[in-house]
C-alpha cells in the first residue's frame, strides 16, 4: 500500500559571500495566499529544511542573521512532493553608530544587592538571644 504525498518541502544553505556557513540564521517562508508562516533556524553547516509545506505559491522566503543584511527570495512556487532548493548568500551589514548617551542616577550609587533598614525601636523589639545584631 503506497501513501500519497500531499505536501512539499524546501531546503538549502545559508552562507556568507565568502562561503562561510551561517549557523543560527532564521529562515522564514511565508505562503502569500494563506499567510501561513514556516520558520526554522539553520544548522551547524548553514543547512535548513522545512517539511510539510503547502504546495503551490507564491512563497516569500527571507533569511536574517545578526550583523548581516536580510536576504529575500520572492515568487517561489513549490510543486507537489518537491523538495525545492533555496540557497542564500548573506552580505555583512555596515552600521554606523552615530550617537551614544550614557547617563546614571546618583541615588543608590555604590549599593548592590538587597538591603533592609531596621530602626532603633524595631531593633529593640526583635526577638534575640544575645541582643546582638548578628542574632
Amino acid at each position: 500500500m503506497n501513501a500519497q504525498v500531499t505536501s512539499s518541502s524546501m531546503s538549502g544553505f545559508v552562507k556568507t559571500t565568502s562561503g562561510e556557513a551561517l549557523s543560527g540564521a532564521t529562515v522564514t517562508a511565508t505562503h502569500e495566499p494563506t499567510g501561513t508562516v514556516y520558520r526554522v533556524i539553520t544548522k551547524r553547516a548553514g543547512e535548513f529544511n522545512i517539511a510539510n509545506m503547502n504546495p503551490g505559491g507564491p512563497y516569500t522566503v527571507t533569511v536574517s542573521y545578526v550583523n548581516y543584511a536580510t536576504d529575500k527570495h520572492e515568487d517561489v512556487t513549490l510543486t507537489l512532493g518537491e523538495n525545492a532548493r533555496q540557497d542564500f548568500q548573506m552580505s555583512a551589514k555596515a552600521t554606523e553608530l552615530t550617537g551614544v548617551t550614557v547617563s546614571t542616577n546618583r541615588a543608590g550609587a555604590g549599593k548592590v544587592g538587597t538591603e533592609t533598614t531596621i530602626s532603633r525601636d524595631r531593633m529593640e523589639n526583635l526577638p534575640s538571644v544575645g541582643r546582638n545584631i548578628t542574632d
